[in-house]
């Protein structure tokens, strides 16, 4: 109950104390206090600092509120001061800065309080000054301690940073490294016949690889420009194309075995041209089957002569 001459509080006042009863009681220490952040080991000492934070402004909103009871009211606390932030997942150093900066604004609320309280309300003014001037012996200090942690934070970051960078110019340069020795490689095989070209057999492709394997290890010499490097069998005669008797086929298949089995030798200065060359094509649409038949038979004699020749 208070006392017969205590003054009386106007709305006005009220709303004041209650406001800072809300800040005390939700404060921005209890917020973090209660919040999931992100933590390093060397966080605990920091969380123990917001902890003793938090235990003031209880006991703050304890005074206010025993003020309050003293006036014959009741403390009417508003909504969550900070309910439009989200403190969970961030760094301690990061959260101990919006820390400081709620004590700052809980501050400037008391020192504005003070000035609009009248010199009658001895009680109340005695009990903001107590808390006003706790808050600001914390200042300073807790101030230091945010800095400190803040510095700390920026060096790990810049550390990181630093090791991200060496670890992918090493990586780079492994690569760079790697790719010479490829280029190194197949530039052992230059020069060599190339075993995906396509129509060789199967075992000609085989014989290309085992040849290319060998010179990059240095095992047999690379051949000399101009004396390996070309296929032998380039330039005869395709045995796959279209239209050919199978007397051709197989004779053209023997010239390319023989050319590719001298090993690059002598292949023939150049390819001998088809005899059914520049015959009417007995494929041309929309020939009569006679005409068809007449140009088919005369492309077959003229390569017969053609062989025989």
């Amino acid at each position: 109950m208070s006392s017969p001459a205590a003054p009386a509080l106007d709305p006005a006042l009220k709303r004041r104390l209650d406001d800072l009863f809300t800040r005390s009681w939700y404060s921005g220490a209890g917020y973090v206090f209660e919040a999931q952040p992100y933590t390093v080991a060397e966080d605990a000492p920091l969380l123990e600092r917001v902890r003793d934070l938090r235990l003031d402004d209880r006991r703050h909103a304890q005074l206010l509120a025993e003020l309050l009871e003293s006036y014959d009211l009741v403390p009417e606390p508003g909504p969550f001061p900070y309910w439009h932030r989200d403190l969970n997942y961030l760094s301690v150093p990061h959260l101990l800065g919006f820390v400081l900066e709620a004590l700052r604004e809980d501050v400037a609320r008391y020192e504005a309080a003070l000035e609009a309280l009248p010199e009658t309300l001895r009680l109340a003014r005695t009990t903001l000054r107590t808390i006003l001037a706790e808050k600001r012996a914390r200042i300073g200090p807790f101030e230091a301690l945010v800095q400190e942690a803040q510095a700390r934070e920026a060096r790990a970051y810049a550390e990181a940073i630093a090791a991200r960078k060496a670890a992918r110019k090493k990586r780079l340069a492994e690569e760079a490294k790697a790719k010479e020795a490829r280029r190194k490689s197949a530039g052992a095989g230059a020069g060599l016949p190339d075993p995906d070209e396509p129509g060789i057999s199967p075992k000609e492709k085989a014989r290309r690889w085992v040849l290319r394997r060998r010179v990059q290890l240095g095992k047999v010499a690379a051949p000399a420009a101009g004396a390996g490097g070309r296929d032998p069998a380039a330039g005869l005669p395709d045995p796959n194309e279209p239209g050919i008797s199978p007397k051709e086929k197989a004779r053209r298949a023997m010239a390319l075995k023989r050319a590719r089995a001298a090993g690059g030798g002598s292949a023939p200065a150049a390819a001998p041209a088809d005899p059914a060359a520049g015959l009417p094509d007995p494929d041309e649409p929309g020939i009569s089957p006679k005409e068809k038949a007449r140009r088919t038979m005369a492309i077959k004699r003229a390569r017969a002569a053609g062989g025989a020749g």
